[in-house]
């Protein structure tokens, strides 16, 4: 099987020492393809530039569909990871590490390997050794955390959005099966409610009808799918409804009671 982050890895690699030509322009023959391949003006930042490209790459290389927004604006992919419930605050070789204050953000970069004493590395385009947001080459750092704050720092596990039927969701240390659609994550409303609530439910608690599903009485306002018999709600919307808070690792995302 391909591992897909050693492979984005090992693209990324390929580039280490790339530099802007002349320096401090955002210019040079590499930085203009990766600012067009994403229809950004030339002489833009390019970190995201150089990230989404290294994506299309890889897609290119293992024919799979980067699961991300190729872009040259850290928000955008950022936001979508958001949505996605793909960000982290612990990172892993061949993640994304994406920098922001907030909700805001402003530099991105590829999570290399981890070194003997546990650190990792980063490939960071448009950026120096300093880790700046717009420096003049693709460096390849050795502590990603060099020089930043960890509440402005977090990962993307763009990897588990390969493929989200397969992704490992966790309610309560319960799994249930997601299915992937319209672009969304969606979880089973029953079996969900059950691995919450470690109970089996009846119709008393949980009623679904064409005008929409009500939970002790009371309606559960967000649209929802039929797939298979079974009524399936939005993640994010079953996240906000019952009150959750989410924990993404590399093996999965875990939901539990705030």
């Amino acid at each position: 099987m391909i591992d897909y982050r050693q492979t984005l890895i090992d693209i990324a690699l390929r580039y280490v020492g790339t530099e802007e030509q002349p320096l401090g322009s955002n210019r040079g023959f590499l930085i203009d393809r990766w600012n067009a391949q994403v229809n950004a003006p030339i002489g833009s930042f390019w970190c995201c530039s150089f990230v989404s490209s290294m994506g299309m790459e890889l897609e290119t290389k293992c024919g799979i569909d980067w699961p991300l927004p190729f872009s040259a604006d850290c928000d955008v992919v950022y936001w979508a990871a958001k949505r996605r419930l793909a960000l982290s605050k612990t990172g892993s070789p061949g993640d994304l590490v994406i920098c922001h204050r907030n909700d805001d953000a402003y530099h991105i970069g590829i999570v290399g390997s981890r070194d003997e004493n546990g650190l990792l590395q980063s490939i960071e385009g448009n950026s120096n050794n300093d880790g700046s947001r717009n420096g003049i080459k693709v460096a390849l750092r050795p502590n990603v955390m060099a020089g930043r704050n960890a509440v402005n720092v977090s990962y993307i596990k763009w990897s588990k959005l390969i493929d989200d039927n397969a992704s490992t969701i966790l309610i309560n240390d319960k799994k249930v099966d997601p299915i992937f659609e319209y672009g969304k994550l969606y979880v089973p409303l029953r079996k969900s409610l059950e691995a919450l609530h470690g109970v089996l439910l009846t119709t008393q608690n949980l009623k679904s009808t064409a005008d929409g599903s009500t939970w002790n009485g009371e309606p559960i306002p967000y649209g929802m799918i039929t797939r298979t018999g079974s009524r399936y709600i939005r993640m994010s919307d079953f996240i906000t409804h019952f009150k959750l808070k989410s924990v993404t690792s590399d093996t999965a995302i875990k939901l539990y009671p705030l």
